[in-house]
């Protein structure tokens, strides 16, 4: 920790407050906000030295760990020091002309960083260049978005809850340990939440601000460009499509679905078609024979992929080992899924309370909105990793939290006359 983290955390209160004054945001959701900060930075402060003491040099988790590997901060932050350095020695031209290795840093399990074409080793880079060099001090920085987080959370919560359940939705997902772990680690996956939550927000405020939608779509792209894709086709299938939970329409998306997945995972691609989602023609190779592996082909592939998707979205591994470790990362890594795989439970019971007693009513645009962006995520994802984190699946825990919170209104029966 230096002075420069102090005035950081200080920065961030100010801004805060420079909100509430503005009446930008009220006093309730100023004060949750500002306790969060404060959380959020003296967590970060406590995984650094815990880190330390830990024997890990810079205050990163990597390495072999209580038998798993960790990789990634540790990628973020030395690829981003030899970009920095390019970029110090006047070597900017170079670096566009592409005459540096396309992965210049190498773990020592021979796993390569992310390249310089990568957006938040970019921003770490440029941080670095100016002088803010600390872990710590980087994080800090990047805990500026969690301000927009939660008031694009509590904007969104409105929509559908009163004041204080918004308020209530805002804590509790900022309770979340994997997000804490998202606001207090070297990682990207705040800034994709914030950018999602706003596009959530402007994808179910009526009526759709399609323009601000399609700028924070373009804006989410380069770190998550999955989301661009599956956004508009969720929004299709909810289109006109509210006034009751199942439809005709709903059952011929369910087999565009089906026969989508059997295209892309017997399709020979040759020609870059999908260089979009960052697949060249040999990686697509590779991902369907992975796939034929795990889940087999033709209709089992189909039957197998779905049953594993939702497997996957409820239960999280719980990894016991990590709660014994003494590592605070690890800690919170291990409460994380546990209390994803509570919250996703206890979410699937009140939707369908909710379904059954309100067949019909305003909500039924949330309640498709919500299978359907979790369904195709957790499709896409678990196609392309073969597995779903925590930090993945917090996408659609403010959906979960909000509908939880929704009041579950009983049918009143017309008095016999």
């Amino acid at each position: 920790m230096t002075f420069l983290s102090v005035i950081l955390i200080a920065f961030l209160i100010g801004i805060t407050y420079y909100l509430y004054r503005k009446k930008i945001i009220n006093k309730n959701l100023f004060t949750i906000t500002s306790i969060f900060i404060g959380l959020y930075s003296l967590i970060t402060i406590l995984i650094y030295y815990n880190n330390i003491n830990s024997g890990f040099k810079y205050g990163i988790l990597f390495g072999d760990v209580a038998g798993s590997y960790f990789c990634d901060e540790e990628r973020y932050f030395f690829e981003s020091a030899l970009l920095s350095e390019h970029l110090k020695n006047g070597e900017l031209l170079e670096l566009l002309k592409g005459s540096f290795p396309a992965y210049e840093y190498i773990t020592g399990a021979d796993i390569p960083g992310f390249g310089y074409k990568n957006i938040f080793v970019i921003f770490l880079a440029l941080l670095r260049f100016i002088g803010i060099n600390s872990v710590v001090d980087l994080i800090l920085v990047k805990l500026i978005v969690y301000i927009p987080t939660s008031i694009y959370l509590y904007k969104l919560s409105r929509i559908y809850l009163d004041e204080k359940k918004s308020l209530i939705t805002v804590s509790i997902f900022s309770l979340l340990p994997g997000y804490i772990l998202t606001n207090t680690l070297l990682m990207r996956d705040n800034i994709i939440l914030m950018l999602l939550i706003i596009i959530l927000y402007y994808s179910l405020n009526k009526p759709i601000n399609y323009k601000k939608l399609l700028l924070f779509l373009l804006l989410i792209f380069p770190i998550r460009g999955y989301l661009p894709l599956i956004l508009p086709v969720v929004l299709i299938f909810c289109y006109k499509n509210d006034e009751k939970i199942i439809t005709v329409k709903d059952i011929f998306y369910f087999l565009i679905i089906i026969f989508t997945l059997l295209f892309f995972s017997n399709f020979k691609f040759n020609n870059g078609e999908l260089m979009i989602l960052g697949f060249d023609d040999g990686q697509m190779a590779n991902l369907q024979s992975a796939l034929r592996d795990l889940y087999g082909s033709g209709i089992t592939f189909v039957i197998n992929i779905f049953v594993q998707t939702f497997i996957h979205i409820v239960v999280d591994p719980i990894f016991p080992e990590f709660l014994k470790s003494g590592s605070l990362y690890l800690i919170l890594f291990s409460l994380g899924n546990i209390l994803g795989t509570i919250l996703t439970i206890i979410f699937g019971i009140k939707l369908l309370i909710s379904i059954l007693i309100n067949k019909k009513n305003s909500l039924t645009y949330l309640f498709k909105f919500s299978m359907y962006f979790i369904l195709l995520c957790g499709l896409l994802v678990l196609c392309k990793d073969a597995f779903i984190i925590n930090r993945v699946a917090l996408m659609w825990m403010p959906l979960y939290i909000i509908i939880l919170l929704l009041p579950i209104k009983l049918s009143k029966k017309k008095p016999a006359t």
